[in-house]
């Protein structure tokens, strides 16, 4: 249904739902169809070359918002009150008239709100920053890295037209610095700690979205059935916590890089510390813990096919027959494409990853094929897609039958800048 009235039906339709089961929590699916139905309503009712400049417009906005942030602007208005302009630019030191130029346009935007002449005040989305710092931290970061990534995608083509090269990413191109050979995202983060600071905030702040909930990793396996698992990339650890307060037999080994196991330590709630452990561990180097279970979440589509496919080799010299490996991930297949907001955000996804570090989201078969290559000993057991959520979870086995086939690499050491020359 495409057309104006068709989907204001929807809108209408979906509305009448989600006041009936509102208190049942099946409401945010309606609203991304609600959402996704008013976006085509604009989109229909708006001349192509209008929704074009619309489009690139987004940039502004983008940059006005990242601007105010930059300032500190939300953090100097209390939560139920207003502010005039004039208290506002002598705290954050530009100029009154300038100031709220950009302030109504982010209030335009839907950042902020202008209660009545000359003061502005919190909206309910420029109020999430003063609520959850983790949140703050991580959408600041994503406002700032979307500006300076995306410009260089083009340049990114041209150094490198496959997409496999993680030193030729937009990420890479637009943060090198003069004179330096260019580095990976991840190796920025091992350098700058404020880098890595931002990284943690960002997966715990997703982590608390209803659709990227940890309930969605709880019941994805019957934990029961095993006693320690390695979470591989998993730093803060809150895949880790989240699974020790349910199955209270658990212990765990909880890997990443260096800097982002150390802020880990320094901030795991004393209750976890004796069932949760922390160990810097390169991914691509061969695992150095037997566990009866490994979980990546959201690991895998950072890495190219052939990266991907070295992690998997390393984590298979640890395993023992009858472990199991859990790749927690957004799957094409699993995407409803009948919903433009979830099909946005799986084509954004996919297209980040690749700016970001030359990632991509794949599908359900993708998957079982990059982990046979890496190790024809893994079986596939069974995928689990738990309602309302945009992650999925697929199961292998370790099964000990044959020598191992590695498709021609070791999985013993990180890849440099030499594997892609």
């Amino acid at each position: 249904m495409s057309g104006i009235k068709d989907l204001a039906e929807i809108i209408s339709e979906d509305a009448d739902i989600v006041i009936k089961e509102f208190e049942e929590k099946k409401y945010p699916r309606l609203f991304l169809r609600i959402s996704a139905a008013a976006v085509r309503i604009q989109r229909l009712a708006t001349p192509p070359v209008s929704f074009l400049r619309m489009l690139h417009d987004k940039c502004y906005e983008i940059g006005a918002i990242k601007a105010l942030m930059d300032l500190g602007v939300p953090y100097e208005i209390f939560l139920q009150n207003d502010i005039s302009y004039e208290d506002l630019a002598r705290r954050v030191k530009v100029e009154k008239g300038l100031l709220a130029r950009y302030v109504r346009l982010a209030a335009a935007a839907g950042f902020l709100f202008e209660p009545r002449p000359g003061f502005v005040s919190h909206n309910v989305t420029s109020a999430i920053l003063m609520k959850d710092r983790h949140t703050a931290q991580a959408l600041h970061w994503g406002f700032k890295e979307a500006l300076i990534t995306a410009s260089e995608i083009s340049e990114s083509f041209k150094m490198d037209p496959t997409g496999r090269n993680p030193y030729c990413s937009a990420w890479s191109i637009s943060h090198k610095e003069r004179g330096e050979a260019l580095e990976t995202y991840w190796q920025r983060i091992e350098r700058v700690a404020q880098d890595a600071k931002d990284y943690q905030s960002l997966m715990i702040a997703t982590a608390k979205l209803e659709q990227y909930s940890m309930e969605h990793v709880i019941s994805c396996f019957d934990w029961r059935l095993v006693n320690t698992v390695v979470d591989c990339g998993g730093c803060p650890g809150h895949v880790s916590m989240a699974l020790a307060d349910r199955f209270h037999h658990l212990k765990f080994v909880v890997q990443d890089l260096p800097r982002a196991v150390t802020l880990a330590r320094k901030s795991l709630p004393k209750r976890y510390k004796s069932r949760i452990k922390f160990d810097h561990n390169d991914l691509f180097k061969s695992q150095r813990v037997t566990a009866d279970a490994y979980f990546y979440r959201w690991v895998m589509h950072l890495w190219p096919d052939s990266l991907a496919r070295e992690i998997m080799c390393a984590a298979a010299k640890a395993m023992n027959h009858g472990a199991k490996l859990f790749i927690n991930e957004m799957l094409m297949d699993d995407i409803d494409w009948d919903c433009e907001s979830i099909e946005m955000e799986a084509r954004m996804t996919d297209i980040r990853m690749h700016a970001l570090h030359m990632g991509r989201v794949r599908s359900t078969d993708e998957y079982i094929a990059l982990v046979r290559m890496a190790d024809k000993r893994f079986r596939f057991e069974r995928k689990h897609c738990p309602p309302g959520s945009l992650l999925s979870v697929l199961e292998f086995t370790f099964i000990e039958f044959s020598p191992v086939d590695t498709a021609g690499t070791d999985g013993s050491r990180t890849p440099v800048q030499e594997d892609y020359d």
